[in-house]
């Protein structure tokens, strides 16, 4: 029997690669998402075909997810939902290049829907988040840091005003933890973790990291992509630690905080409209329906974008 020190993965989690506790779900839909994006990169292919190829390759995925989140949230299916927004923070964070295509209005449009969005579910939420809290959604601190830095990194693009309810709602959930608590609560994961590579069957360890290994041999080993599964250096938590936490210092006010409204409907709709005006495709595609995925493209259409052949450009 688990007692009250020790970290239980509730049924549909797992943890990640790199030892956080993640809904299979989303966990599922970031390595498919990350799979696609890769797929559609010039660069992966020994390619060049414009600066913004990429860019809107990830744009195309990303408001292809968002319709599904839509259609989710309108259907109730909240968790799914939450799933849903979980691995679309976390593949925004990894490719952001889509916020520095051509079409920047419709760039702010797609923003203020996944902000609407997020609003949207979380209200939906709040209730099963308040009575059953961690013990059931071990990773709902991190979802809500993933969401809010969507947000702040598209703030030029108005991006501010739901990162602030996201803020907002975890200073009412988190504010009262102390840095102790914080601290004992990794502790927890960490063994957890421990034990859960432990029993990996040899072949799939080499997948994870090493919870034995020396910090500094894991940290050369997993390279940049700490920033891809929500990893953060000792340097940062140190950081973060003299800086406070990452929703801001609480305040009185926090525990009777109600998530406030964000206009989903208003959103929706110009983001559709926008939509609706056509769009960028890549350069060679005059048929169909545009494919991004070079991996699905013939050997006749890359040929004239290929590194080696750039001469003929």
């Amino acid at each position: 029997m688990a007692t009250q020190t020790e970290f239980v993965l509730p049924e549909r989690y797992t943890f990640s690669k790199y030892g956080q506790p993640m809904s299979k779900t989303a966990l599922d839909m970031i390595e498919n998402l990350m799979k696609e994006a890769n797929n559609c990169d010039p660069d992966a292919h020994d390619m060049y075909i414009c600066n913004d190829y990429l860019g809107y390759a990830v744009f195309n995925i990303v408001n292809r997810v968002i319709d599904s989140i839509y259609r989710k949230a309108a259907k109730k299916q909240w968790i799914e939902s939450w799933d849903t927004l979980t691995a679309l923070a976390i593949f925004i964070d990894t490719f952001p290049d889509f916020m520095n295509i051509d079409d920047g209005e419709l760039v702010i449009a797609a923003d203020k829907v996944f902000g609407a969005l997020v609003v949207k579910v979380l209200k939906a939420l709040a209730p099963e988040f308040a009575e059953k809290g961690e013990s059931e959604f071990p990773d709902l601190e991190s979802c809500l840091r993933q969401m809010a830095n969507v947000g702040e990194n598209s703030s030029g693009f108005d991006g501010g005003q739901y990162t602030q309810i996201i803020k907002n709602y975890a200073r009412h959930l988190f504010g009262r933890r102390t840095e102790e608590e914080r601290e004992a609560r990794a502790e927890r994961i960490k063994r957890a973790y421990q034990k859960f590579y432990k029993a990996l069957p040899k072949d799939e360890k080499k997948e994870f990291a090493d919870p034995s290994a020396p910090k500094g041999k894991e940290d050369e080993d997993k390279g940049d992509e700490d920033e891809e599964d929500g990893w953060e250096d000792e340097e940062d938590e140190e950081d973060e630690k003299d800086a406070g936490p990452w929703f801001g210092k609480p305040k009185a006010q926090d525990v009777n905080y109600k998530i406030q409204s964000f206009p989903l409907d208003r959103a929706w709709k110009t983001y559709r409209e926008l939509r609706a005006g056509g769009g960028y495709s890549p350069p060679v595609w005059s048929r169909g329906e545009p494919v991004w995925d070079l991996t699905k493209w013939s050997a006749a259409d890359k040929k004239r974008y290929l590194f080696e052949n750039m001469h003929d450009i």
